[in-house]
């Protein structure tokens, strides 16, 4: 008979985000991606390679339709919970597993529903954190649970929770460049990354971006609602699933072939190290961190880059689902080309001091790609720079709001990742960059921006008209290029005047992260090799 069985593993705050201790947040992300592996691999050790189909395998979640017997479905779902248990590194999570046997009468959305939920149901139900074995002293980083380990870092001696050391130790593994390594298409010999947000942001030739990072959480948008349209059957869900990874890792071969060859922007340190961590992986979810000076560069790639690779291609006749599809007799009917769908993604980006509290840092970018999810079904992106741990208090939407106020609605102050290349280039311009541009050879006055929104913030009118009068008359070469910013950095809508002043904050916050020149890093690269 055949079953359907859903494992997800679930409360990550309490074992991927508990502590700012970066290898163990790299170790815990991407344990919940082996982990799905893992499962696979022991289904098939129990019932059967051939008994086994993975549907979908995400970060953090795994679909299987397996084929089982009576007594092998009475056993299966406690034999996937008692493997979990006693892995020495998973255990540590916290996993709900539910079986489902496919009737007849039920179609694959109802199964999928029906697993979800019992999932969920069975996490309310369980306890959010994995009971660990009790000692007389606490993890020196996660603060909460029992210390059992031992761990010498900058060789100090400092006590740690088993889940800690297990996710650390797996963390500075797949750090070695196994994790990239497997995704490449050809390999690339001595491939090394940094081994901290220290060595990752160090650019002192960088100015005020020296031991700057940026945070980068990105989620599809609506994956869910298109899932629910277009994937309406297990042949098109697992189409989808294998055409995500095979794009997604398309994305990331790109990304670190650009990362080995640059000698301009600055991705590699003197030692040839990347400049690249990569927190999570898989589903429809990644999380980056890269030095400041790269964050927009590398969204920019992504999204041009996802374009191509995330996409998903339907007939017409895939459209109409299972036992609609009809066939004249006598007949042979052509086929439809199918038609591609490009996925939507939603992105969060933070600007930060690399001794920030890392995951605060990437909670408050997922944070701002929920805000962007929230404005559009389409590809959108929220950034913030936080020059302050605690910049924005517990309530980002709201500071946000007053922030903005009373310059641009809150729909102001998210970018189109289409516009980033133009956003840049003009940026460039407004900085003097006569290579680029012929319009204009003088840098426009970063203090004229903080005038304009000092006068705006305080609702007086009179010196705001002062201003763009002297800005006419002063700065007419710049004028051209103001212009074309506005609808660049008015949000979503090209067509709402709520950007109409937002534009002012954008380019105060942007100044220092777009607009670089490429030729600067590769300087900064000889002078720190000297």
């Amino acid at each position: 008979m055949a079953y359907y069985l859903r494992v997800e593993g679930v409360n990550l705050d309490n074992f991927v985000y508990d502590s700012s201790n970066l290898a163990s947040i790299r170790g815990g992300g991407l344990l919940l991606l082996d982990a799905i592996e893992r499962v696979a691999g022991e289904l098939k050790r129990i019932v059967g390679a051939e008994a086994v189909q993975p549907i979908s395998t995400g970060a953090s979640s795994g679909l299987f339709k397996l084929e089982l017997s009576k007594q092998q479905s009475a056993d299966i779902r406690g034999d996937i919970v008692r493997f979990l248990h006693k892995d020495p590194q998973l255990q540590h999570a916290t996993f709900v597993v539910d079986l489902l046997e496919r009737k007849g009468n039920m179609n694959f959305a109802e199964t999928q529903n029906q697993l979800a939920a019992a999932n969920h149901w069975q996490q309310m139900q369980a306890p959010s954190l994995a009971i660990p074995k009790p000692a007389d002293n606490v993890c020196s980083f996660d603060k909460i649970r029992p210390a059992q380990k031992i761990i010498y870092p900058g060789g100090t001696a400092t006590q740690v929770s088993t889940s800690i050391f297990q996710r650390r130790e797996y963390g500075t593994e797949q750090k070695k460049s196994e994790f990239y390594r497997q995704r490449l298409t050809t390999d690339i010999p001595d491939l090394a990354f940094t081994d901290n947000l220290e060595e990752l942001t160090a650019a002192p030739m960088k100015g005020g971006l020296h031991h700057k990072m940026a945070v980068i959480y990105i989620d599809g948008n609506k994956f869910g609602k298109f899932l629910r349209t277009h994937c309406k059957d297990e042949d098109s869900q697992i189409r989808f699933d294998q055409s995500m990874k095979q794009g997604r890792n398309a994305i990331l071969d790109h990304l670190i072939r650009t990362a080995w060859e640059d000698s301009k922007q600055g991705w590699k340190t003197p030692k040839g190290q990347i400049r690249m961590e990569t927190l999570l992986w898989g589903g429809d979810e990644i999380i980056w961190v890269v030095p400041a000076w790269l964050g927009f560069s590398v969204l920019e790639m992504f999204y041009s880059l996802a374009q191509e690779h995330i996409t998903f291609a339907k007939t017409e006749d895939e459209k109409k689902g299972p036992g609609k599809r009809k066939q004249k007799r006598g007949k042979k009917q052509k086929q439809a080309a199918p038609k591609i769908h490009q996925l939507q993604h939603a992105a969060g980006l933070v600007f930060c001091y690399h001794k920030a509290p890392i995951q605060r840092m990437v909670k408050l970018a997922k944070k701002l790609a929920e805000l962007a999810k929230e404005q559009s079904e389409k590809n959108l992106l929220a950034y913030q720079v936080f020059e302050s741990f605690d910049h924005a208090g517990t309530d980002l939407e709201t500071w946000r709001q007053q922030r903005a106020e009373p310059l641009c609605g809150p729909e102001g102050l998210f970018i189109r990742p289409e516009d980033i290349k133009k956003i840049q280039g003009h940026i460039l311009s407004l900085k003097g960059a006569a290579d680029l541009t012929d319009s204009c050879t003088t840098e426009f006055p970063r203090r004229k921006l903080y005038q304009v929104i000092e006068a705006l913030k305080n609702r007086d009118q009179e010196r705001a008209q002062r201003f763009y009068k002297n800005l006419e008359k002063d700065h007419s070469n710049h004028l051209e290029t103001l212009e074309q910013l506005k609808p660049l950095l008015s949000g979503p809508n090209t067509n709402s005047d709520a950007g109409s002043d937002g534009h002012w904050l954008h380019l105060i916050d942007l100044w220092d992260y777009m607009g670089l020149h490429e030729g600067n890093m590769a300087q900064e690269v000889h002078d720190e090799t000297v």
